[in-house]
């Protein structure tokens, strides 16, 4: 969609319809109404035209000069999988469902407006929404009448309209395409091929963003042998995300789900950060760990990648086993039985499909796109969180359940002599429906026989009413026969709590405490429960323990697999015992039916006094001391030194020298640019002055990328190119070059050139010291 200015109306050719009106605040738009064929806009300068048309997707460097894959249609994906896991197949099928266990997808969506851009007139904006050719006939026969008079409906609120049931209408039909399309196409043929369909979908952190790139994650994820999440830095605490998927998984009977972790985290993220990323993530239910990432080199702009490399680039990397073996340990013991979670949550997401818009670009910034300025938006994605931070921070584990899921997959069951209502595999005990503005006419159907039955269905806030995309009374009605109550934290948990806790943790006050996570598992044998600490600076001592059932309690030490008796008592049908979790710390306990004779019983520390360390003292390094050489001066050809400047800032003024596209995330890949037969090129000087107050008495190299390609001299004397010392530094791409110390006679410089061409823009520069450490003065290098 186009919003113009009235004199910029340019006439209805090529569009699927236009329309004018006057837009006000919070994207409504007043006096709407088309504009026939062949006439003009009404006049008034507040007069905006809507101009509504299907194009197609630019091509993107980010695509490698090509567009994305229609997902909306299945002749395109069945063309996909043709290319793609067909390809895989002839060359590996033989090792599917073996050394080759899946094929992960990264990221698939229906349609994102970043990082795309349009050439707009000043003056106009865009709003796009995923399409597909043949949209409006399959929507008619979908719901019986036709989309095309109600397509602004889709980006703009309009006035007299207080919900819109062809924009809710066009998310669930657009949701359904992608996941029958893609989900389901490629999930069936992996079933089919012995090997696990596995990855995650795009932004599934929020509400907001699922709607705009995918509609909803759990219908999905439903189709997928492993379904996925991603989580970047050590500051995303997406328990949503995590929930989603693991509610899935664990309706479905999905043994693993994967997570993609530790992507941007940077190269001075420590193991602890390691630990805490991941223990919050098994406490909700991950557990398949897909590290972002294994560099197998560095070379080029693969060293400017998402870091830290968890490789052998990483200093750490010879003590990383700590860390997965910790992890190996606690996912055996998390492996045994089915998760206790006895509350089903229902799912506002289609409540978003109603309030949302997608965001107009042109006057707006790109960075903008992912914020909400629509106050309605932002207060229903506000709300998803705040349920869920109230439940897990009073310890009452739930699932989330997906409207489209419970249609397909619901019923009320009786189990162990009590009734449950299941979701395909999974049974809960409680059903908490949330504040929603839809709610499908199956969900009630559902949870009014559930409730009839006997069964505890909450109805928090204030009710639905709207069905099915239709203003109506019958989840009144429904809400009739069950519990309501309003929606604030105490009347929640005091619904919920009585009936359906299960574990408890909680200070001497008795009190929840709410940085504590866990998982609760139980089989035949035992009960398993795995707690972290998700406060990252302050400790929890005492924890009083409860877990309902009878057993003797063994602690389980993940760090090197011993086990222990720990002191509990038995009343009232619960096992109670007192633990201590430290900053980031975890505690994994069994609950077992028998004892275990033995085993020694913890001792539980404390502080006796603390001892300082006193004055510094001496140390050896355990790697080089580098200095890296980041700040050049620089000349083109024969012209004079200009001043110093950041070698990527250079690298800029270079490729602008040479008309070559700017490095970064979404360049082409390297086997997808044009070879040029008579490249432009330019010979190219660096000086790095160095100055050195005390000499190193140890060897000292020039390590740098491509050393071949240049003419390299110290305080005037020549470097050699050729391999010394130890190899390489960091990564075989930065090769030790010849020796440098015995050109430290005299305060000076080196400098290096080269003859640069676009496919040859790929180097960097190390002075790497030994062991030993030196003096410098100057300017300090970033």
């Amino acid at each position: 969609m186009e919003v113009r200015p009235r004199e910029l109306f340019e006439g209805h050719r090529g569009l699927l319809g236009a329309w004018e009106g006057v837009i006000g605040t919070q994207d409504r738009i007043m006096n709407l109404k088309p504009i026939p064929e062949g006439a003009s806009p009404s006049k008034g300068k507040d007069i905006r035209v809507l101009c509504l048309k299907d194009i197609p997707m630019p091509e993107s460097s980010w695509y490698n000069g090509y567009t994305y894959l229609d997902v909306l249609s299945p002749a395109a994906v069945d063309r996909f999988i043709e290319v793609t896991h067909e390809a895989y197949r002839k060359e590996v099928g033989s090792e599917f469902g073996k050394s080759v266990f899946g094929i992960f997808t990264d990221e698939p969506n229906y349609g994102f407006v970043w990082p795309f851009t349009f050439d707009l007139p000043e003056g106009v904006q865009m709003a796009v929404n995923p399409w597909t050719p043949g949209l409006l006939n399959i929507f008619r026969k979908e719901y019986g009448y036709d989309l095309r008079p109600h397509l602004p409906e889709l980006f703009l609120e309009v006035e007299g309209i207080a919900f819109s049931t062809a924009r809710y209408h066009y998310r669930k039909l657009v949701t359904k395409l992608f996941v029958e399309s893609f989900s389901k196409r490629i999930g069936e043929w992996c079933q089919r091929n012995r090997i696990a369909l596995t990855g995650h979908v795009l932004l599934e952190g929020n509400m907001r963003n699922t709607t705009m790139v995918v509609g909803s994650t759990m219908p999905f994820y439903e189709h997928m042998q492993v379904p996925g999440i991603d989580v970047l830095t050590e500051h995303s605490y997406e328990y949503d995300t995590a929930k989603q998927t693991v509610s899935v998984a664990n309706q479905m009977g999905r043994k693993w789900v994967l997570t993609e972790l530790y992507g941007c985290t940077g190269w001075d993220f420590s193991l602890e950060g390691h630990k805490a990323v991941g223990d919050w993530q098994t406490a909700l239910g991950i557990n398949l760990r897909c590290h972002h990432l294994s560099w197998y080199t560095m070379k080029g702009e693969a060293k400017r990648d998402y870091p830290a490399s968890i490789f052998f680039q990483s200093p750490w990397w010879e003590h990383y086993g700590v860390v997965e073996d910790y992890y190996s340990r606690v996912h055996v013991a998390l492996a045994e039985g089915d998760a206790v979670r006895r509350i089903l949550v229902i799912h506002p997401i289609e409540s978003m499909w109603a309030r949302f818009r997608p965001p107009r670009i042109g006057d707006v910034a790109v960075h903008e796109i992912l914020g909400e300025k629509n106050q309605d938006v932002r207060e229903l994605d506000e709300m998803l969180p705040t349920i869920r931070n109230w439940l897990l921070e009073e310890h009452l584990d739930f699932d989330y359940g997906d409207e489209s899921l419970l249609a397909r997959h619901g019923r009320v069951r009786s189990r162990d002599g009590s009734l449950c209502l299941q979701v395909a595999k999974a049974n809960y005990d409680a059903v908490l429906v949330p504040p929603l503005d839809t709610i499908r006419s199956s969900t009630l159907k559902l949870l009014k026989r559930y409730a009839e039955s006997g069964g505890q269905v909450v109805f928090a806030g204030p009710l639905p009413s709207v069905v099915d995309g239709v203003p109506s009374q019958a989840a009144t009605a429904a809400a009739a026969r069950c519990q309501q109550i309003p929606f604030e934290q105490k009347s929640v948990v005091s619904a919920l709590a009585e009936k359906n806790r299960a574990v408890s943790l909680a200070n001497p006050e008795g009190l929840e405490i709410p940085s504590l996570l866990y998982m609760q598992r139980r089989s035949d044998e035992r009960q398993v429960l795995f707690i972290c600490n998700t406060d990252r600076k302050q400790g929890q001592d005492p924890v009083q323990v409860r877990i309902k059932g009878k057993g003797h309690v063994v602690e389980l030490n993940p760090l090197d697999g011993s086990r222990c008796r720990v002191e509990s008592a038995f009343a009232s049908g619960w096992t109670s015992f007192v633990t201590d979790l430290p900053p980031t710390g975890s505690r994994l306990f069994t609950l077992e039916k028998t004892r275990e004779r033995g085993l020694p019983e913890r001792t539980r520390r404390k502080e006796i006094r603390r001892i300082p360390l006193g004055s510094p003292t001496g140390t050896q390094l355990s790697e080089h001391n580098v200095l890296a050489l980041d700040r050049p001066h620089y000349r083109f050809g024969s012209g004079k030194w200009l001043k110093a400047v950041e070698v990527l800032k250079l690298d800029r003024l270079v490729r602008d020298t040479l008309g070559a596209p700017y490095r970064g995330g979404a360049m082409l890949q390297p086997w997808a640019r044009p070879v040029q037969k008579n490249p432009p090129r330019v010979d190219l000087s660096l000086r790095f002055d160095i100055m050195v107050e005390s000499l190193p008495v140890t060897p000292v190299y020039l390590a740098l990328e491509n050393a071949e390609r240049y003419s390299i001299a110290f305080n005037g004397a020549p470097i050699s190119t050729v391999e010394q010392g130890d190899g390489w530094w960091v990564d075989p791409c930065l090769r030790n070059c010849g020796s440098i110390r015995q050109s430290f006679a005299q305060a000076g410089m080196s400098s290096s050139s080269a003859s640069i061409s676009p496919r040859r823009m790929s180097s960097r520069h190390f002075i790497s010291w030994g062991h030993s450490g030196f003096g410098s003065r100057g300017r300090s290098v970033p």
